[in-house]
């Protein structure tokens, strides 16, 4: 009887601190509807959390270990449609990251190693029709960057190395209408203006992304 009664308390005294560890914590709007809910264990986000707009749709979706975020990121319009997804490790954004409009079109897509942009870069138009190709490496623009129009035709090109090149863009007949040149992402030098003629128009200097004079 005493054993049993030992067994007893050491599953309540277990009970008790998983619970004390382990906290759920829930919060509702005006409507009753719930608006979040986060998981708790030794006072730091771990598992789940999950919040809803007033609608009761889910609004944010992410993954804790720790206080850090750890897994699926994923957003939602107030429609319910997916407006982004994005894969976090030990609180740093890794692999593919991805934005949709609001009908559900695939808007942009990113690639991340350890928080940073490092790989593939694409940008789309609403009808799908691709809008901007290139890559990232370690943050900056890299190899050739490929810019569209609505209708496919190649509008602009940029090449870089390290963040550093000249990006030009032609008229629709084929005139260049602008070169640009950038280090470490930014304009930085001259960026010179064409009419539609191709005569040179008007020269921009930048220093650090900055007009100068």
């Amino acid at each position: 009887m005493i054993f049993k009664n030992k067994i007893t308390i050491i599953a309540l005294l277990s009970l008790l601190l998983f619970s004390a560890c382990s906290e759920n914590k829930k919060q509702y709007w005006d409507n009753g509807n719930l608006q979040s809910e986060l998981n708790y264990k030794n006072g730091k986000l771990n598992g789940p959390s999950t919040w809803y707009f007033e609608n009761g749709r889910k609004e944010q979706e992410v993954f804790y270990t720790d206080n850090k975020l750890d897994g699926p990121q994923s957003r939602w319009y107030p429609s319910g449609t997916l407006e982004s997804h994005s894969i976090y490790k030990d609180g740093k954004r890794e692999g593919s990251s991805l934005t949709f409009d609001e009908d559900g079109n695939k808007a942009t897509e990113e690639t991340y190693s350890n928080d940073t942009l490092d790989g593939i870069f694409n940008q789309w138009y609403p009808s799908g029709q691709l809008k901007i190709h290139g890559r990232y490496d370690k943050g900056y623009f890299t190899g050739q960057w490929v810019y569209h129009n609505l209708y496919g035709t190649v509008i602009g090109v940029g090449n870089y190395e390290k963040g550093t090149g000249t990006q030009k863009a032609w008229y629709p007949n084929g005139v260049l209408q602008r070169e640009i040149s950038y280090v470490k992402n930014v304009k930085h030098g001259a960026e010179k203006i064409y009419n539609m003629d191709g005569m040179l128009e008007s020269v921009v200097y930048y220093a650090d992304g900055v007009v100068i004079d």
